[in-house]
């Protein structure tokens, strides 16, 4: 028997209830929920099976990498540092302490970015411990700052 449905685009506290024979299906605190008369219920299912981190980075000089955050859904912000030439962290306490339920993708131009002189980029970044993410840049294989150029990371955390 098919479902005959409302679609909320303003989350579905406060919202009426449904006539009879619909359901209210909406986001209500980032879940995927329905509302059957005064109860909201998430929709399990079709969702991400992991919390993520993306963003856009760039970096100069000896500061910090700045992020352009697109979607965080970790247990809190990650704070980025600096810490020596082309070693950058991303740290969130515990956050990573499961390294084999964690993936990161870091992307510099298919991971080599050629300058017009002829030389390259190359980014790498990964699990340093149980609290940090490790972001490396080099350029022509030499640890170097200013290389996060509107450089694309997203960092999965699986269950």
């Amino acid at each position: 028997m098919p479902r005959k449905i409302l679609i909320k685009t303003n989350g579905l506290t406060g919202t009426e209830t449904a006539p009879t024979g619909y359901k209210f299906v909406g986001f209500e605190n980032n879940n995927f929920s329905e509302k059957t008369l005064d109860t909201i219920t998430p929709i399990s299912g079709g969702g991400l099976s992991y919390n993520v981190y993306t963003a856009i980075l760039t970096q100069s000089g000896t500061d910090a990498p700045v992020a352009t955050v697109l979607e965080n859904t970790l247990s809190g912000p990650l704070g980025w540092s600096y810490s020596s030439t082309g070693i950058y962290r991303a740290t969130l306490a515990g956050e990573f302490s499961n390294s084999n339920k964690v993936v990161v993708f870091i992307n510099q131009a298919g991971g080599f970015y050629a300058l017009g002189s002829g030389s390259t980029i190359f980014t790498n970044a990964y699990v340093y411990d149980n609290d940090q993410i490790e972001v490396i840049t080099t350029l022509d294989s030499s640890l170097s700052n200013g290389m996060l150029l509107v450089t694309p990371i997203e960092i999965r955390v699986y269950p």
